[in-house]
């Protein structure tokens, strides 16, 4: 009787859990139309010409400055001696982490601005803002390593915003790949595996729309097969060659 109790679940508890379920699919399904739209919008010709191709003009100059700055820090840090007093070797050392930072970040928000150009008329700029924020993610700490917040919160954001650039390019292997290893890394960041989780689904869905899996796989997939096939089609025309020949002799 006992158990009969535990496993009884009131009409009430169940409509409640079902509104609950209902809410949060609701919920999702906002979101995830709010994401589409951003998509459509950040590749509009307003967006261009308002907000994405301004920005990345001031965005190029902070580049320009940090890079500058760190350099300039990075020659004096190479000129100090030993013979240097301690509190001026520490006043330079707090000058370059300070470059360095200032560096990371510009650099970060190039590749953001970058990879939020519009793909029509500007595709070989947001390939580069892909790559400059997947070579900054592997610059920076991860694991155990990543002691710095901004240092770690930097890494999972460069991961998102390159897989962001791929799905701009449509480049959908790739962006599956870069979100697959984002949400297996970054499940404790509830809001960035969120908004990836809601990326993946909408690359998950262009591609059983699209019916292809991706420009990068199919690359990959034809540089190991390819001679094969081509070798195959030769042989098979070969054959068609050879009974043609027999029938019209």
């Amino acid at each position: 009787m006992a158990h009969l109790q535990r496993a009884y679940t009131s009409p009430v508890m169940a409509h409640g859990t079902e509104r609950v379920a209902t809410a949060k699919a609701q919920r999702r399904e906002r979101e995830r139309a709010a994401l589409l739209e951003q998509l459509s919008h950040d590749q509009s010709d307003t967006a261009a010409r308002t907000i994405y191709v301004p920005l990345l003009e001031r965005c190029e100059a902070a580049y320009e400055a940090a890079q500058e700055r760190w350099e300039a820090v990075r020659g004096t840090a190479a000129a100090d001696t030993t013979s240097a007093k301690a509190e001026l070797r520490q006043r330079r050392g707090e000058s370059a982490a300070r470059a360095d930072l200032a560096w990371r970040v510009a650099r970060f928000n190039l590749g953001w601005a970058l990879v939020h150009q519009q793909v029509r008329t500007r595709r070989v700029l947001v390939e580069q803002g892909v790559q400059l924020l997947s070579q900054l993610r592997e610059e920076l700490p991860s694991g155990e390593a990543a002691v710095d917040t901004l240092a770690a919160n930097m890494t999972a954001e460069c991961r998102y915003f390159a897989a962001l650039g791929r799905v701009h390019l449509q480049d959908w292997c790739g962006a599956r790949e870069e979100l697959l290893q984002l949400l297996e890394e970054q499940r404790q960041r509830r809001h960035l595996y969120r908004q990836a989780r809601l990326l993946l689904e909408v690359v998950d869905e262009r591609i059983r729309r699209d019916g292809w899996i991706g420009l990068g796989v199919t690359a990959a997939l034809f540089g190991m097969v390819g001679t094969a096939l081509i070798g195959g089609v030769l042989a098979w025309r070969a054959s068609r060659n050879r009974q043609g020949g027999g029938k019209r002799s």
